[in-house]
């Protein structure tokens, strides 16, 4: 047999894999990409060496993401990309800290995010302040305890922090949710961002007393304000946000069913109809196992169907991230599996979505564990090198940070990625300032709709800012127009010059000076006017409520 028959062989194999859809195939890169190993970096406790979850951002505007890791009581771990594949180490130094959750973005406005990293609270006794690390082009940064930002209002047992923007003014307020203290029956913080390097603690908002801190972010009654849905061993709960720094508590949008034990939530569209469904990780160690939920959007009204799609894992399910694994245009979720300390390791699961019908589960990826006392803690999905295929970063208790490269053959399948920037328009009409973050894409074909939030692909502790989103598009090789629905009503629609297999921005990007934009500041900024630019390629921007006066941005080519 020849060599080429061979090789035809082997890719039908992969192309088949679980009923008919493609099998994803993943490789364990970290050692040679840079990740330190569990004796380089975890030097106590390594028992209890994660914390529910990772922050990843282009924290340098080089088009990159870069890694933001918390290891709970064995300091943290930063990486800045290098080059298209590497990354090289810098210590935070947080050894001697109890770091929980970690976020970024943008605290002053000036196009660079920024990080957080809350801190434990010795069981309730010694409460503190999170620490914020406002972070430079150069790749260097300065810290504090929040005192020049007005954010060391309140000391806590810090679990969450969250950039939103809660009343759609375009820069990013703050929500710190955290354990009750043993002195104060007030656990939670909102701070409102004054737009001007300085932030203003927020009470009444509904949110201060409420129990439980993992959270995730959302819009789910599409009024263009955002919501939260609060969740933990009770809940979840939904607080609806009314853009004026009020969350009222709503009972009637999730089903009336057992939705306890929630240990992480995923909002994606599961079976290509174009609106979010929500899916729940579900079962703490110990006894306590029930499966996990996922809740199909019925024009609003949010339906169980986990059964029906065999997404129903029953165990200990601690996170869950998503992506499209195989580019096939449907969604795929891996699952992470934890156990009692000290018991042998279970390994993670993947759901290969079947065409947004059912849910297959795949035996092998490549990311089986290589450490039987590991303990499953928490995964993200991100296509780190830009290739157009999601990879996945795991990280695991007394284990290393696993980082595994997608090698799924691109067969006839396409994809695009989509850098989510500010609106270019803004520069005609302030009030257009928006954030990327938790931004609505869509990308639009003659037979789909893919949507995307600007967000964290499974939401539990940590908060991450994904502003470049894969869409896996299948066979098809046209795009018609990419959409992007901004909170508080601001959409802007890019039209012409738009091919598959690419990288797209749209939008403007880390504040770049001489007329730049985009990652290095080293593409041409849009030219933006009222005259249209229809025919061209064109950013039109317009508030939802009036769409007959419009702004026109010309894309300069490459773009």
């Amino acid at each position: 047999m020849g060599r080429l028959s061979v090789l035809a062989i082997v890719y039908l194999l992969v192309w088949v894999g679980c009923e008919g859809a493609m099998k994803p195939v993943f490789k364990d890169v970290s050692k040679l990409r840079g990740i330190q190993t569990l004796e380089e970096n975890h030097r106590r406790r390594p028992e209890d060496s994660k914390y529910f979850g990772a922050t990843i951002a282009d924290l340098d505007c080089d088009g990159r993401y870069d890694l933001v890791l918390s290891n709970h009581g064995n300091n943290a771990e930063w990486y800045w990309s290098k080059g298209t594949k590497q990354f090289t180490y810098t210590d935070p130094e947080l050894r001697n800290h109890d770091v929980h959750g970690t976020a970024a973005g943008d605290l002053d406005n000036d196009g660079i995010k920024d990080v957080i990293f809350t801190l434990g609270g010795s069981g309730g006794a010694k409460p503190g302040l999170p620490i914020f690390y406002h972070v430079s082009k150069n790749r260097t940064y300065k810290k504090d305890r929040g005192e020049k930002w007005g954010l060391d209002q309140g000391k806590t047992r810090g679990r969450t922090a969250t950039y939103i923007d809660i009343d759609n003014d375009g820069d990013l307020d703050l929500i710190f949710l955290s354990a009750p203290k043993l002195d104060s029956n007030r656990s939670h913080y909102v701070y409102e961002n004054l737009g001007n390097g300085q932030f203003r603690l927020r009470n009444k908002t509904g949110l201060e007393r409420i129990f439980g801190f993992k959270h995730l972010v959302l819009d789910i009654n599409n009024d263009g304000n955002l919501d939260l849905i609060v969740f933990d061993v009770p809940g979840p709960d939904v607080y609806l946000g009314t853009g004026r720094f009020k969350f009222n508590l709503n009972k009637k949008i999730l089903p009336d069913i057992n939705l306890r034990l929630v240990a992480s939530m995923a909002e994606f569209d599961y079976d290509g109809d174009g609106d979010f469904d929500l899916y729940l990780s579900r079962g703490f160690p110990g006894k306590y196992e029930a499966p996990n939920i996922l809740l199909e959007n019925r024009d609003g009204k949010y339906v169980a169907v986990e059964k029906k799609t065999r997404s129903d894992i029953v165990g200990h399910s601690r996170h869950v991230t998503y992506g499209d694994f195989n580019n096939d245009g449907f969604i795929d979720l891996y699952i992470t599996e934890t156990v009692d300390k000290r018991r042998t390791r279970k390994n993670d699961i993947m759901l290969v979505n079947q065409g947004g019908k059912q849910f297959v589960r795949q035996k092998r990826t490549g990311t089986e564990s290589k450490n039987p006392y590991e303990d499953g803690n928490n995964s993200i999905a991100f296509d780190y090198d830009n290739d157009g295929r999601v990879d996945i970063l795991s990280g695991a208790r007394n284990g290393t940070w696993n980082l595994y490269e997608n090698r799924t053959p691109y067969g006839a399948r396409h994809y695009i990625l989509v850098q989510v920037g500010r609106p270019s328009a803004r520069v005609l009409n302030k009030n257009l300032k928006r954030s990327p973050m938790h931004a609505v894409v869509r990308v639009v074909t003659s037979t789909r709709v893919f949507i995307r939030r600007v967000s964290t692909p499974g939401r539990s502790h940590a908060q991450a800012f994904m502003d470049t989103l894969h869409f896996g598009l299948g066979q098809r090789d046209k795009i018609e127009r990419i959409t992007i629905d901004y909170n508080g009503g601001v959409r802007v629609v890019r039209e012409g010059g738009i091919k598959v297999d690419s990288t797209i921005l749209i939008g403007r990007q880390c504040n770049c000076s001489g007329g730049k934009t985009g990652p290095n500041c080293a593409l041409r900024k849009p030219e933006c006017s009222m005259k249209s630019c229809a025919g061209t390629r064109c950013e039109t921007t317009f508030f939802t409520d009036n769409p007959g006066k419009k702004y026109y941005c010309k894309v300069p080519p490459g773009q």
